[in-house]
């Protein structure tokens, strides 16, 4: 028989400590995790994460408007009031990073990864948007898309406490 192929996703969104900006740990809480099929098979893993982060964002943009109504912001430019909530998205994806944050314009095989590239720079581009890279050892969401020991993610979401850059030796 013929095995099913697919591409899977996953993500947490957290809220967090201001300090993990800038590069140390901090405490943090889960708003928000799914981990799901993507609905058509990726010819790579580049194209996988970039349409992972493409839907990240698109929750990010709810729950950061949701975040600027509660902090009181005026939410008639609903898009002026979510540019004052610092988001950051955290890959551990070199190649998709490099391909969302660097001007490129090689795609590949993959023609259409083009626009999900171009509509994550644009919202890279807004005020308080950050895209970062972290190490695979210290990325957490791992765990949401392959089979693998869970430990690292359960360790720390019971902790409550991270950093991007894992310089506090969190992970070890």
């Amino acid at each position: 028989p013929i095995e099913k192929i697919y591409s899977r996703a996953g993500y947490l969104v957290i809220l967090a400590d201001p300090s993990l900006l800038q590069d140390r740990s901090g405490r943090f809480s889960v708003l928000d995790s799914r981990s799901w099929r993507i609905p058509r098979v990726c010819r790579s893993s580049c194209t996988a994460e970039v349409f992972a982060m493409e839907d990240c964002v698109d929750n990010l943009t709810l729950l950061r408007g949701q975040l600027a109504e509660l902090r009181g912001l005026d939410m008639s430019r609903p898009d002026v009031a979510m540019d004052e909530v610092k988001t950051v998205v955290v890959t551990d994806a070199k190649h998709a990073f490099d391909k969302v944050s660097k001007d490129s314009s090689s795609w590949g095989a993959q023609k259409s990864l083009a626009f999900s590239v171009g509509a994550l720079r644009e919202y890279f581009s807004r005020k308080n948007m950050y895209l970062r890279w972290t190490a695979t050892e210290n990325m957490i969401s791992d765990a949401l898309t392959k089979v693998m020991d869970t430990k690292h993610l359960r360790d720390t979401i019971k902790k409550g406490v991270w950093s991007i850059a894992d310089d506090a030796g969190l992970h070890s």
